[in-house]
């Protein structure tokens, strides 16, 4: 999937249906998984969960662009 920057939601979208591809062609998956893909590794405590699950019931631009946003962070906590 794209990790952004993104400038609209067109192409927010774009990079989960691409990942959407993979997954079978379900768009709403795809957004989902990329978010929870985003925070693997990343130890989370009982009420950081209740934020994530709250989170995965978002709109799929919403969802790519926390993914992005967290991704972009992570390459650049790497550097």
């Amino acid at each position: 999937m794209n990790a952004g920057p993104f400038n609209t939601e067109r192409e927010a979208m774009a990079g989960v249906h691409a990942r959407a591809t993979v997954l079978g062609g379900d768009t709403i998956k795809g957004a989902r998984e990329a978010f929870l893909d985003s925070l693997d590794g990343i130890v989370l405590g009982a009420y950081d969960l209740r934020i994530v699950n709250w989170l995965t019931g978002c709109d799929q631009p919403t969802l790519a662009v926390l993914a992005g946003i967290i991704g972009r962070a992570r390459d650049a906590g790497a550097r």
